[in-house]
């Protein structure tokens, strides 16, 4: 930085008069200089920004990439998952969302067998365990345990309104209208669905985006079937 004139002061107050959006400010606790970054009127930790570049591009599955860049870029506050599995996914979500929102602005709903899950469920946490390590984030956390097609079915008038729905959970294409019937309940104009493949490998799983006119259309088929 050229003639800046930085302040310092306890914790994270700061002065920068040369205009210049890049900012140096001290943590006292941590008894070193931090770098931040002004982005979108907010100020971000360098470590924070490379941390969000690692989680856009070089996380692992590389599905998930696009999720999190989904929540960073429309500003998701809202989100309902079904499979929470080990919960690092979560955890990762939440992470991403609390970039534009204070914790407490954040919901995290989540739908999953927990004790119940199966071998072929894959790995997964307890409900007791899921809570604790979800929790810990500041975030309004809601788990709900069983079978995540069936609770969803039963549960989806009490979810309140959702921007993201990530379906992490095998659903048989012929099952799709049935669980949009319900789906449709829980969305607004805006809302961002997902549809993952549960059932390829990390390496080659994918997440496709499932259109609100194609949900209402199905949800539609679904309600004349009935």
């Amino acid at each position: 930085m050229r003639s800046t004139d930085v302040a310092w002061q306890k914790g994270l107050d700061f002065r920068v008069t040369d205009g210049r959006n890049v900012i140096v400010a001290r943590h006292e606790r941590l008894r070193r200089p931090d770098v931040y970054v002004c982005q979108g009127g907010r100020l971000l930790a360098v470590s924070t920004r490379l941390r969000l570049f690692h989680l856009f591009h070089f996380s692992k599955p590389a599905s998930d990439r696009a999720v999190y860049q989904a929540i960073y870029g429309r500003r998701i506050q809202r989100i309902v998952e079904l499979g929470v599995r080990t919960g690092q996914r979560a955890l990762r979500l939440i992470q991403v969302a609390s970039q534009h929102l204070s914790p407490e602005q954040i919901t995290y709903i989540g739908i999953d067998p927990f004790e119940s899950r199966s071998v072929a469920d894959g790995p997964g946490l307890s409900l007791k365990q899921a809570y604790r390590l979800l929790r810990a984030t500041g975030t309004r956390i809601r788990l709900i345990p069983g079978d995540p097609l069936a609770i969803f079915s039963t549960a989806a008038n009490d979810l309140g309104v959702a921007d993201l729905v990530l379906l992490g959970w095998p659903i048989q294409r012929s099952f799709l209208p049935h669980a949009c019937y319900y789906l449709r309940r829980i969305l607004h104009d805006g809302s961002l669905v997902l549809l993952e493949d549960v059932a390829q490998a990390d390496e080659t799983k994918r997440i496709k985006v499932l259109p609100l006119d194609r949900i209402r259309a199905w949800s539609d088929a679904f309600r004349r079937a009935a």
